[in-house]
């Protein structure tokens, strides 16, 4: 496997920042102080983490680019769902279930079916975890996600 330093749990998520600009940002440019959408309303950046232990393995949804690692939670419309469920307790502190092909992914525009997940053939050395204010979730590359509890 190629490994390439892409930004990353959130591998190259664009998160909305100010709703009123319509703005988007790539994860690795977040500051502290960045306002980023959240499920019911905005959240303010309290810090950024930046993880480079290991080497992550990526995966892309419903053909996209490769962008989320297999522990990192999605809200779908029956809860949160992840591809390794084991994995985002143990990391995130969150109890979900299996994502799965036929899941309804929380989106920013409403909803959207999943119908696939494939697995990236290149690895990342950096991922990202934003601790918020108030809400524990945010809009990334349009879908609502959970970030670490801790």
């Amino acid at each position: 496997m190629k490994s390439t330093n892409l930004i990353g749990s959130q591998v190259g998520y664009l998160l909305e920042i100010d709703r009123l600009k319509k703005s988007d940002k790539r994860i690795d440019e977040i500051i502290i102080g960045d306002i980023v959408k959240s499920e019911i309303n905005t959240s303010t950046v309290i810090s950024v983490d930046v993880h480079k232990e290991k080497e992550y393995t990526t995966y892309s949804l419903n053909n996209s680019k490769a962008f989320v690692t297999e522990e990192h939670p999605f809200k779908t419309t029956t809860g949160w769902k992840a591809i390794n469920p084991v994995e985002t307790f143990v990391k995130h502190g969150i109890e979900s279930n299996v994502l799965e092909i036929g899941d309804v992914l929380i989106t920013k525009e409403g909803t959207e079916e999943l119908k696939s997940i494939n697995r990236s053939s290149t690895t990342v050395n950096v991922v990202y975890n934003l601790r918020l204010d108030n809400e524990l979730v945010y809009y990334a590359d349009g879908f609502l996600v959970h970030n670490a509890k801790n």
